[in-house]
This record gives C-alpha cells, sequence and structure tokens, in this order.
C-alpha cells in the first residue's frame, strides 16, 4: 500500500476539492472492474479520496506527513552523524594499529640495542680483565726489573 495519498491520486498537496475529485473518479473508472474483488490499487485510491476529500482528515494527515518528514530528515542527520563516527573511530583504530606495528618495532630495535649494550659490556669486561692481568705483569716485571738492577753491581 502507498503511503502518500498524493501520489496514489497523482495531485500535489495544494490541489484543491475539485482536483482531487475529478483525480479519483478518473482513476476509480480505470482500477475498478465491475463484479470483481477490488484491486490493491482501487483500494488506496480510494482510501487516498477518503482522506483528502475530507478537510479535518486532509488536515490531520497532512500534519502527519509533515512530521514523518520531519523525522525522516532527523533520522538521516543521526545516520549521516553516526556514520561520520563511525568514519571516525575507525581512521582512530586504524592510527593505534600503526602505532602498536610502530612501537613494536621500536621495542624490537631496542631489544637489539640492548643486546649489542651487553655484549659490549662482556666486551669491556673481558678487556678490563686481560688490562687488569697485563698490568699486574707489567708490575711483576717493573718490579724484578728493579731487584736485577738493585743486584747488579755498577
Amino acid at each position: 500500500m502507498v503511503s502518500n495519498y498524493y501520489q496514489v491520486l497523482g495531485v500535489s498537496s495544494d490541489a484543491t476539492q475539485d482536483e482531487i475529485r475529478q483525480r479519483y473518479e478518473h482513476l476509480a473508472l480505470e482500477h475498478r472492474i465491475p463484479g470483481t474483488k477490488p484491486t490493491t490499487m482501487y483500494t488506496a485510491i480510494k482510501t487516498a479520496h477518503t482522506v483528502l476529500s475530507n478537510p479535518v482528515k486532509k488536515e490531520r494527515y497532512d500534519l502527519n506527513q509533515k512530521l514523518i518528514q520531519m523525522h525522516e530528515d532527523e533520522a538521516r542527520k543521526a545516520l549521516k552523524e553516526e556514520k561520520k563516527h563511525w568514519e571516525e573511530a575507525s581512521k582512530a583504530l586504524e592510527n593505534a594499529q600503526q602505532y602498536e606495528q610502530q612501537e613494536q618495532v621500536h621495542r624490537e630495535e631496542a631489544s637489539k640495542a640492548l643486546e649489542k649494550a651487553q655484549q659490549y659490556e662482556q666486551q669491556e669486561q673481558v678487556h678490563r680483565e686481560k688490562a687488569s692481568k697485563a698490568f699486574e705483569r707489567a708490575r711483576k716485571w717493573k718490579h724484578e726489573a728493579q731487584k736485577l738492577r738493585r743486584a747488579r753491581p755498577n
């Protein structure tokens, strides 16, 4: 069933009572086959005429149509806003995922740098131990050399 009675009758919303009646009579003749059950279209035409030909019902219908239109407009606006928010949320999520990936790369780089630093510390410890041993040997040699100089006759 068509919900816009003006469209059913094919008239504008500012049509006169005469125009509504003439259009109804024309469409009723076209869609009503005597001796048969009324078609869905004929029933819609008759309902539209019943509402639009009565000034009180027409005024109520027009007001109802305006309210429906207003609610549809508000719903479209709300859907548009919701779509915008979903898009923003989607972009934020995408950015967060990129940041997580970058953070993972940085963690891996930091881990590698820490491993190298630990290797360098181990190497430095080995070099310190070697240097300490070399220093000890040098001190011993110096001490022995001094002993030999003292023991040697001039």
